[in-house]
C-alpha cells in the first residue's frame, strides 16, 4: 500500500529524483510518529494515507 501511495500521479514530494525506499521508509516513520495514518473508505473500497490532525 505505502508503495502505491508514494508511487501516485500528484504525489508531492518535493525532490522527484528521490529514490522509492528513501519514500516508503520516509511514510513508514511518519506512520509510526503518528503524523499520517490509513483510512479506508467503505463506499470506494480505497484506502489511503492522510495527515493526522
Amino acid at each position: 500500500m505505502i508503495k502505491e501511495f508514494v508511487t501516485r500521479d500528484g504525489a508531492d514530494w518535493g525532490d522527484p529524483g528521490g529514490a522509492l525506499d528513501d519514500k516508503i521508509a520516509q511514510v513508514l516513520t511518519q506512520l509510526k510518529n503518528n503524523q499520517v495514518k490509513v483510512v479506508f473508505d467503505l463506499e470506494s473500497e480505497t484506502a489511503n494515507i492522510v495527515p493526522c490532525l
